[in-house]
């Protein structure tokens, strides 16, 4: 069980003319409940129900959605592979005077293969299944600055998502990612934009916590840094087969 919180700050409530007349704070959350199991020795399976709402002053929205996924994992050839369904749903509550929204539905699947002998394994992700264009083209803004839009194999590699780790002994990982899609859309024109697209972080496993770090790319010299926290109950509390994994 598990909630994620959204908050955008104060912000200023004006009219269509830049009136100010108070302020608002916008804030989003989701509330959700997860459940997990395995089949034999190499099959798991499991579905999260999440309640999704949506608070900005005076418009507001709510729905419920389900996450289901399956996955393949066979230790003795160091393979896994997976496919998530993930915000299969509806909207409960339309935004005032708005049409009802879709959820941002994604069916993605991937694998990861590990090096026999070698500290090095490699993951292919392939996310937007349902959809082949997945990309956004505005022909008159391209027209106009001389922007020529890719054409065949381009579409495809919209999909995927390549990473890498890199083990260095049992308790530290780095990880290195490569978005297409996000490469491609934050490029400036036909040209390159610094490491957009990139990412890398690095695990730590210290026993009863781990200790995570990511760095993400979205625009040159600028990243967005990420650091995380996971507990291990029962190594802490002692609460045995109760013990449940808590991350921030």
């Amino acid at each position: 069980m598990g909630m994620t919180y959204y908050d955008y700050g104060t912000i200023a409530q004006t009219d269509a003319s830049g009136n100010q007349f108070g302020n608002f704070r916008p804030v989003d959350w989701v509330m959700q409940l997860s459940a997990s199991h395995s089949y034999l020795d190499k099959w798991h399976y499991g579905m999260t129900v999440k309640f999704i709402n949506s608070d900005y002053g005076l418009y507001r929205s709510n729905g419920i959605a389900f996450d289901a996924g399956l996955l393949y994992h066979d230790t003795a050839h160091l393979f896994s592979a997976s496919v998530v369904a993930r915000n299969m749903g509806f909207q409960l509550k339309k935004y005032d005077g708005a049409e009802a929204d879709d959820l941002p539905f994604d069916l993605s699947a991937g694998f990861t293969k590990k090096l026999a002998g070698a500290p090095f394994s490699f993951s292919l992700t392939a996310v937007k299944l349902h959809q082949y264009n997945i990309r956004y083209n505005d022909t008159v803004f391209n027209n106009e600055n001389g922007i020529i839009a890719s054409k065949g194999l381009g579409k495809v590699a919209d999909h995927l998502v390549l990473s890498s780790s890199i083990y260095l002994g049992d308790r530290i990982e780095c990880i290195v990612g490569y978005n297409f899609l996000r490469r491609r859309e934050l490029n400036t024109g036909n040209s390159g934009n610094g490491l957009n697209g990139f990412s890398a972080g690095l695990a730590a496993d210290l026993g009863k916590f781990t200790v995570t770090y990511a760095r993400s790319y979205y625009q040159s010299n600028r990243a967005m840094n990420q650091f995380g926290l996971n507990l291990t109950l029962n190594k802490l509390t002692g609460l045995g087969r109760f013990g449940q994994r808590i991350g921030w």
